[in-house]
């Protein structure tokens, strides 16, 4: 097995990751100026879930920093788009406005979306937090979540080392 912090993840490589034992995912990583973005993103289906997740640099200073991540992921397949700071990707705003998402504690990222896309944003993002954790009195804490509903990964989601 590699370390992750000596990994180098090429723009627009998929590899197959083991998230649990046994168990192979395809993760591909690009940029959403790359050529191949309208293709990657005709692999995602609706008719399975798909989580989004953002990434972005803390707004510790009173700045607004944009969104710089998208993370993807269904039960097949998990997408990373590095997006650069400026202008929204059109092929990513048609993508969002014409997909249903589910994500935990959605706020920020909502807001994060608009603040990105403006008012041309039209997103169907399903809080599960709200939804379906807390009606239920379900853990909110991530790892206990993926024990309960996933197993026991093969390493740490949330590895801060890494």
């Amino acid at each position: 097995m590699q370390d992750l912090n000596e990994f180098e993840w090429e723009q627009g490589e998929t590899c197959f990751v083991e998230f649990f034992p046994g168990l192979f995912s395809k993760v591909t990583y690009l940029s959403s100026d790359s050529p191949y973005l309208d293709s990657v993103l005709l692999r995602i289906h609706q008719d399975d879930p798909i989580c989004l997740d953002l990434e972005w640099k803390p707004d510790l200073d009173q700045t607004n920093h944009e969104v710089s991540i998208f993370q993807f992921a269904t039960s097949t397949e998990t997408l990373v788009i590095k997006h650069p700071l400026g202008t929204p990707n059109r092929s990513l705003l048609h993508f969002l406005n014409t997909h249903k998402f589910i994500g935990k504690a959605t706020v920020f990222d909502r807001q994060k979306l608009h603040d990105k896309f403006g008012e041309t944003l039209h997103i169907d993002l399903e809080d599960i937090e709200q939804t379906r954790l807390r009606p239920r009195g379900l853990s909110l804490n991530f790892n206990i979540m993926v024990d309960q509903f996933a197993g026991t990964p093969t390493i740490p989601f949330k590895d801060k080392h890494q």
